[in-house]
């Protein structure tokens, strides 16, 4: 789920889609991240009815904490 909102803010069912499950599925799935304080929602600025789904200040660092794993990886190899 990390790598569809690294480079942008969808909303769940624009995440739903990318991810190939029901908009549900998604919804629980950023709502348990959300919970861990990986992810929060937030209104859409053009449309307030709309929820953006974003990575917060924690989910930042367990991406780049995985992209160096995946560096530290790679030299091993």
């Amino acid at each position: 789920m990390f790598q569809h909102l690294v480079e942008r803010s969808p909303t769940i069912g624009e995440l739903a889609e990318r991810l190939g499950v029901t908009q549900q599925a998604a919804s629980k799935a950023v709502a348990e991240l959300e919970g861990l304080g990986y992810v929060a929602r937030a209104a859409d600025p053009a449309d307030s009815r709309v929820r953006r789904v974003s990575l917060t200040a924690r989910g930042w660092d367990a991406v780049e904490r995985a992209r160096g794993a995946r560096r530290s990886e790679a030299a091993l190899v």
